[in-house]
This record gives C-alpha cells, structure tokens and sequence, in this order.
C-alpha cells in the first residue's frame, strides 16, 4: 500500500495513495513501513523543512477538493516532524497530565521556539489539549499546572484517562463506534467543537479558564494541522 514515502520518493500521484472511508469528506493517507526511510530520505533533501509543504500540501490544497489536511505524527522530533510544522499553519499538541508529560513539555516548547526561529514560521493556531486525566491528587495538580503555566494555549475542555478508547483501538474502530454514549467520547466532542470555533474564527471558550471540572463533565479553513 503507496503512501507518502511513495509520494515524494517515487514521484507517485498523490490521489493514487489516498483511500477513502465510510464519510463522504473524509480521506487518508496511510503510514507505511517506509516512514522511517523517508525520514533519513529527508536529510539528503535541499529545502528539505520545506519538501511535506512543497510537494504535498501546495498540491493537495490546489485540487480545491481538500479543507482541512491533518499530519498525525509521533511525539518525537524527526525530520518527519520538521516538515509537518513547516507545512502548518495551526499546531494541536495533546499533552498527558502525568510526570514524563510534564517534563517533557518544557522542552517540547522550548524546541518549537527555536524552530519557530530559525525558520521564520508562525503558526495562527497553537492549542495544547490536556489529556490523560484522573482523579487523583498528582493528575489533577499537573492539570491545573498546566492550565497557569500554559494559560493562554490550553484547551478549556479536556480529555479523561478511559479504558473505553484503549477497547475502541483494539477493536480497530472509533471512539464514537464503540462508546459514543461514554463520558470521555463527550470529552472529545468537546475538544473539537472548541478547535472548530477557533479554525474557524467563531466566539469560543478557548483560552478562558473556567471553574469547570478537570474530567470534563460540565463543560474551515484551509489548514494543516499535527
């Protein structure tokens, strides 16, 4: 199965690797084995912070058939990764309210200031959503940590630590398929209803900090997005 290693190294057409799901608007590109490749690929490329901007997302956004392109990538920093921000105009970064999260978050910005920097790129949109959370005392002091130290970045809404997301995967569907009544499946929706408002310029809660619970129980425009 072709995907973006195929793209940019093969010079496949970029519709031959795009596979449809069961929504109409809804369209993938897979990751394939040939991902970590095309990350040492990328480095023997000129321009290459700017190969996943030039040679993908100008082309797929030119078609007029695509809103919104969405890089999933891994919490690591790659050239991959490099390419996906270059190619962004909007950053979500989830971010677990546990220790290692934590700590890695002050490097993880610090990071992207730097890149930011030396790439002369800013992004309209720059959202850090809390996940991962729990009720007990160390969850809930990271959380709120995050919400003073990151006030003007994080998502008013938030994402709960649920075995009902770890089933849906191993059952190989989505969230919604499989616990669409269950409490975190409300907290996903959300999270996204608030990205939505702010893609989409629209009066939202985002950046103001509420007294809502931490677990969530009360609470477009052409973009790439990671």
């Amino acid at each position: 199965m072709p995907g973006i290693f195929h793209i940019l190294n093969e010079n496949l057409e970029i519709e031959k690797a795009i596979h449809g799901t069961d929504l109409p608007t809804l369209k993938y590109i897979p990751e394939t084995v040939e991902l970590s490749v095309l990350d040492i690929w990328l480095k023997t490329q000129k321009r290459k912070e700017y190969v996943l901007k030039e040679r993908l997302v100008e082309p797929l956004l030119a078609t007029g058939h695509h809103d919104v392109i969405l890089f999933d990538c891994n919490p690591a920093w790659s050239e991959i990764v490099t390419g996906a921000l270059g190619a962004s105009d909007t950053l979500l970064s989830p971010l677990g309210a546990d220790i290692n999260s934590l700590k890695a978050a002050k490097i993880f910005v610090e990071l992207l200031a730097d890149f930011q920097e030396e790439m002369k790129h800013s992004f309209e949109n720059f959202m850090i959503i809390p996940t991962m959370i729990e009720p007990n005392k160390l969850s809930q002091t990271i959380l709120a940590k995050y919400r003073v130290q990151y006030e003007e970045l994080c998502t008013v809404a938030s994402i709960r630590r649920s075995i009902a997301v770890q089933e849906a995967n191993v059952q190989g569907k989505s969230l919604m398929e499989v616990a669409y009544h269950s409490p975190v499946f409300t907290d996903y929706v959300g999270v996204l209803k608030e990205i939505n408002d702010v893609l989409l310029g629209e009066p939202s809660e985002h950046n103001r900090v509420t007294d809502q619970s931490a677990m969530g129980l009360n609470p477009i425009e052409q973009t790439a997005t990671i």
